[in-house]
């Protein structure tokens, strides 16, 4: 069966069509089409604007919608209000995960649950007792840590070590972090005794496998 505009004569819809064209453009009509107020209309979209009324929440039928998906769109409120969180908390509950990743990276062998443990173990046994936020790296790096070794009594010493070190060195940057906004945070100074922290209790052939070599 035919479309109804195509059983039309196209010289009906050709006069439908300037019938509209001209009530869209009829502030034109009243100007000088070389006139700086024509020009001005012309650059503005007033005109389209006016007709169409993009803005108009209810003509368009976005109020009508919010009326009829109210229950959804609370649901969607009240989930994106639950994920929220401040940046120190965030980055504080991804220490455990991000220096496990960290410490693999360099062929560490314990798992999630490894660092999950050591973490708590040090919540308990260190980060409540220690201000980190007001420790510098140096004096971080000069002091002792908790022997965690037992908490992983099968696995590599050196590598329970290591990752005990990353997280308290993970730790440390998530409570400090939002203290330097804006700014790279870390000095090479700074860098420097971060990388002496990750490697505190380590032998000369545990954190490098295959050795320094000869003394120079």
């Amino acid at each position: 069966m035919s479309s109804p505009i195509l059983m039309r004569s196209l010289s009906s819809v050709a006069r439908e069509r300037q019938a509209l064209l001209r009530k869209i453009y009829a502030p034109f009509a009243r100007l000088d089409d070389k006139s700086p107020e024509y020009m001005v209309l012309a650059r503005s979209g007033k005109v389209w604007e006016d007709f169409f009324r993009p803005a108009d929440s209810e003509k368009q039928g976005y109020m009508r919608m919010q009326r009829e998906c109210s229950k959804t769109l609370q649901c969607i409120d009240d989930i994106r209000q639950s994920m929220k969180r401040p940046a120190s908390l965030l980055s504080k509950q991804l220490v455990p995960e991000y220096a496990l990743q960290s410490v693999q990276m360099e062929d560490n062998r314990l798992g999630v649950q490894d660092s999950y443990e050591i973490h708590d173990f040090l919540t308990k046994n260190f980060f409540r007792s220690v201000d980190l936020a007001s420790l510098s790296l140096r004096d971080l790096a000069g002091h002792s840590l908790p022997e965690v070794t037992g908490l992983s009594p099968t696995a590599d010493k050196s590598q329970v070590n290591e990752l005990r070190n990353h997280i308290v060195a993970s730790q440390w940057i998530a409570e400090t972090a939002t203290q330097h906004p804006g700014t790279a945070g870390l000095d090479e100074t700074d860098v420097k005794h971060l990388s002496a922290l990750t490697m505190k209790d380590l032998g000369r052939g545990d954190y490098f496998p295959y050795g320094w070599g000869e003394k120079v």
